[in-house]
């Protein structure tokens, strides 16, 4: 394991990025919401941090390129944000063993190309949404 510390830089400047791991690290502070000008980016994996904080809401900017969002065993928190709905690319959403609060929202069955949704050891409440039937490509949640 790594132990790079800190904070996640401004991450505008790496237009041309497609793919950044940084798992299994000791970075803290919140995702910059500088994550958006990812133009180009397939994979964003953090997982394993101390990030905290909530998804950025402009996270949805990345809609055409994001495929894989890891963000499993940090210290994210709020709601799960209807913002995740417009990644209509993503394949794997990772949001499991962190703090997040709420119902998983109900767009989430527009999510057509998602295949894996992870969510478990969270603080999340309500039920499950009936229409993630509608998700045919779901093969783990």
């Amino acid at each position: 394991m790594n132990s790079l510390e800190g904070s996640l830089p401004d991450l505008s400047h790496f237009s041309k990025l497609r793919n950044l791991y940084l798992y299994e690290n000791a970075l803290k502070g919140s995702i910059p919401d500088s994550v958006a000008g990812l133009k180009s980016i397939e994979v964003l994996f953090l997982s394993s941090n101390q990030l905290t904080g909530t998804i950025p809401s402009n996270i949805g900017a990345l809609d055409r390129t994001l495929r894989g969002l890891y963000l499993s065993d940090n210290k994210l928190d709020g709601k799960i944000s209807e913002m995740l709905c417009e990644l209509e690319e993503l394949e794997a959403l990772f949001l499991d063993e962190n703090k997040f609060s709420g119902e998983l929202p109900d767009c989430l069955n527009s999510m057509s190309s998602l295949r894996q949704l992870y969510v478990f050891k969270n603080e999340l409440s309500g039920e499950v949404p009936s229409n993630l039937e509608n998700l045919k490509l779901l093969s783990e949640f």
